[in-house]
């Protein structure tokens, strides 16, 4: 066992002598997946399907271009903070 991992709730000495919250662990799991989810398929499966897409009809420089725009335009809208209401 590794001594210097953080574990929730690895002592009963609490210096304030209140003990932390249980977090039931499918509700935290499906939260972090409602957040998280969006991101990856946008980050990942889109420019994945541009790719094959573009690849097998017009050719891989047009794929590849069409990937980086996709990149770049998702790094702009994120470092430019445009917001989206969702």
């Amino acid at each position: 066992m590794l001594d210097w991992m953080l574990v929730a709730g690895a002592g009963d000495n609490h210096p304030d002598g209140v003990a932390p919250a249980a977090f039931a662990k499918r509700p935290v799991l499906m939260a972090v997946a409602r957040r998280g989810l969006p991101n990856v398929i946008e980050a990942t499966i889109v420019p994945a399907i541009m790719f094959f897409v573009l690849v097998s009809t017009i050719g891989p420089t047009v794929a590849m271009a069409a990937v980086l725009a996709w990149d770049t335009a998702r790094c702009f809208v994120a470092c430019c903070g445009a917001n989206v209401s969702r």
